[in-house]
């Protein structure tokens, strides 16, 4: 075995290395900022006192800025800031977060330091206090506020509370009632995927001295302590599959593959203070970047490999970094990573990407509208109405009395149909100006379109004027996108110039689709799922009604109460957040007392594999005036679903999966069927 040399000996070798590790990095450097793949960093001087930026999940324009003064919003991308009066220091004091909703981007929450929550319905202009106190949320410190990623009526809003209160607050009206979950534990920081949250945070018992990363997969009702004698600070989510990652002021980056239940460290710098970690958007709808930063060592520092090797690439051209950096020094992202904002010693510090020296670069995308929404179940029943008309008339029945209606039902499609559709607009600069430009076109792919859809500059596009390097292109789409396999609400439509010598930019405009919240039918499948306790059996049958050859569910009692017949749909189940109402219709030959309850189903979730679902509360028929009685013919029933979910019982609304009939001790035998079991808006 050759022996290793002495450490003088490899001292001489050592200092060339570095040097020429040194001139290679800026080399590489030089030659990221000739390709624009550099941030420069300036100071805006118009603001002052500055606390934390806020940018909007969706509009890369759009942003908010907290200050000792008050709240001020930008429209244009950080250029230039307003103050926004119903939100100035005087009316709401010190603003600590903001939400806003992607399914309705007018619909924004701001947290306060002492104030609690308000709510705007008109993008940030007015605001109106939410609702605190005894039955509200924990404390009107407000640490942080977001909408729930996993309801698609984007109803739920969470907050906590820090060491002002302990407990995750959650509504599930938009702030209209309260419930205070996890009251054994602070907690700052969260993110979420479906029912699991990952947060920042100590136990009750240690009074917030001992701080961890805490972890709920039961959408908060049950939560964990992962880690401990650690000081978190920032965790983050990926946008596509959950793994969740967690930021440390001793310097590590941690990752998590198992929703959150266990960590690995990804990389650690020496003296390091990570304050902020987040995902945004790189140059194209492929490079989702991990972004964090560090205001004393290590600056901005970027990876799409998620800091595997290293912490990444570091973009800190014309930024303060030093030891003079105070406390509470942040970094964000606007929506599509076009825009960087750090607000540090009450200072805000943007970052935008360098325009090349040669070749095109897209400065901004964006779509307008950001966010678009079908109401599937506004349409359908427009054209169950329409085709009802229709059938009337070829009933021979005078059309006359049917010509209005089919002309409002066509209008409201019509509408429904106009709305789906967006344009995306790029902002192109090259150094020899629009001339230097052959062509721009959009990925439409994510809406069932071209890749290379043409966008134009002749004011005609939706590109604002001729000839301003403002591109635009209208795109429209069918509901039929929602079916597509990959189907994400959030698209990201990657806008791509190309320079009359070959050289080429792009960058992603962000779109939100939604649709719903849409029915569920609690029979689909078309294989038996039954579930029984006592003496009765359920099973799926046919029968001829109103329907022909309906499938109905029929109970069959055999024996004296109490007994339970349920059944569950294949798969893990269904989203029912949002959703308003169980209907079916139901007939028997005894008139008794049932209880109607839905149940859940978790197969493969973060909480492993349950034999038994959970149940909701149980709704009876009869005591709860839901019938009068159960006769032999059948009757249809509505129960909310907010009867069935009250607060306090642990439901996972993300799987719902069937529905349940009991009876209590001593309820006589009997046959029951069932017919349409759903779940409505």
């Amino acid at each position: 075995m050759t022996p290793s040399p002495p450490a003088s000996a490899r001292r001489p070798l050592a200092r060339p290395i570095a040097v020429l590790a040194a001139i290679i990095g800026i080399l590489a450097s030089a030659t990221a900022g000739e390709e624009g793949h550099r941030l420069q960093w300036t100071r805006l001087r118009t603001l002052g006192g500055v606390r934390r930026v806020f940018p909007h999940p969706l509009d890369p324009n759009v942003a908010w800025c907290a200050t000792t003064a008050g709240l001020f919003a930008t429209a244009d991308a950080a250029h230039t800031w307003e103050a926004v009066e119903a939100a100035a220091a005087g009316a709401v004091g010190e603003v600590t977060s903001m939400a806003v909703s992607t399914r309705d981007p007018a619909t924004v929450c701001m947290g306060t330091d002492a104030r609690g929550l308000f709510l705007s319905s008109d993008g940030g202009t007015a605001w109106k206090p939410l609702g605190g106190g005894a039955e509200g949320y924990a404390s009107k410190h407000i640490e942080w506020v977001a909408f729930c990623p996993s309801d698609p009526s984007r109803e739920t809003l969470l907050a906590t509370h820090g060491v002002a209160a302990t407990g995750l607050s959650i509504s599930r009206d938009l702030g209209a009632t309260w419930e205070v979950l996890g009251r054994d534990r602070f907690l700052a920081r969260f993110v979420k995927q479906a029912e699991t949250i990952v947060a920042v945070g100590s136990m009750a018992a240690t009074e917030g001295k001992v701080w961890g990363i805490h972890r709920s997969g039961t959408d908060g009702q049950r939560w964990e302590e992962t880690i401990r004698h650690i000081r978190p600070t920032a965790p983050a989510v990926t946008h596509a599959r959950w793994r969740f990652f967690v930021a440390t002021l001793d310097g590590a980056i941690l990752g998590s593959d198992n929703d959150g239940r266990s960590w690995s460290p990804l990389v650690r710098s020496e003296r390091a203070a990570w304050a902020s970690l987040f995902f945004t958007n790189g140059s194209n709808a492929q490079s989702e970047v991990l972004a964090a930063y560090d205001p004393h060592r290590n600056g901005v520092c970027l990876s799409d490999r998620r800091f595997a090797g290293g912490i990444g690439d570091q973009q800190n051209q014309g930024l303060y970094i030093g030891p003079y950096v105070k406390s509470g020094a942040t970094c964000v992202a606007n929506a599509n990573g076009t825009v960087y904002s750090i607000a540090m010693n009450n200072a805000l510090w943007v970052g935008r990407w360098v325009v090349p020296a040669q070749g095109p670069a897209v400065e901004q995308a964006r779509g307008i509208p950001c966010s678009v929404r079908l109401d599937e179940a506004v349409v359908a029943r427009a054209r169950d109405n329409l085709h009802a008309h229709i059938a009337a008339i070829a009933a021979d029945e005078p059309p006359g009395s049917h010509v209005r209606p089919i002309a409002a039902t066509a209008r409201t499609i019509a509408q429904a149909e106009a709305a789906m559709r967006v344009t995306v607009q790029a902002t192109v600069r090259h150094p020899d100006g629009p001339a230097g430009i052959q062509a721009v076109t959009v990925d439409a792919s994510p809406l069932g379109g071209s890749r290379t859809a043409p966008m134009h500059d002749d004011g005609k596009h939706g590109d604002e004027k001729p000839g301003d390097g403002i591109y635009g292109a209208p795109l429209t789409f069918s509901a039929t996108v929602f079916q597509r396999q990959g189907f994400r609400e959030t698209c990201l439509l990657t806008a791509t110039a190309v320079d009359r010598q070959g050289r080429r930019a792009s960058w992603p405009a962000v779109v939100h689709l939604s649709r719903g919240p849409t029915g569920i039918d609690l029979m689909r499948g078309g294989w038996e799922s039954p579930r029984s306790d006592g003496p009765v059996t359920i099973r799926m049958v046919r029968e001829k009604g109103l329907r022909p050859d309906a499938h109905v569910l029929s109970i069959a009692a055999t024996g004296p109460g109490p007994w339970r017949a349920g059944w569950l749909m294949p798969g893990d189940g269904a989203n029912s957040a949002g959703l308003k109402w169980l209907t079916f219709r139901i007939k028997g030959d005894v008139d008794q007392e049932l209880n109607v309850q839905l149940m859940d189903f978790h197969k493969i979730g973060s909480e492993g594999f349950f034999d038994e679902p959970h149940l909701s509360a149980p709704a009876p028929l009869r005591a709860g005036g839901y019938l009068a009685a159960i006769t032999r013919d059948y009757q249809d029933v509505r129960i909310p679903i907010a009867r069935l979910l009250p607060k306090g019982v642990y439901f996972l609304r993300w799987h719902t999966a069937g529905i349940s009939v009991s009876v209590p001790a001593g309820g006589a035998p009997g046959t029951y069927h069932i017919d349409q079991p759903r779940l409505e808006p």
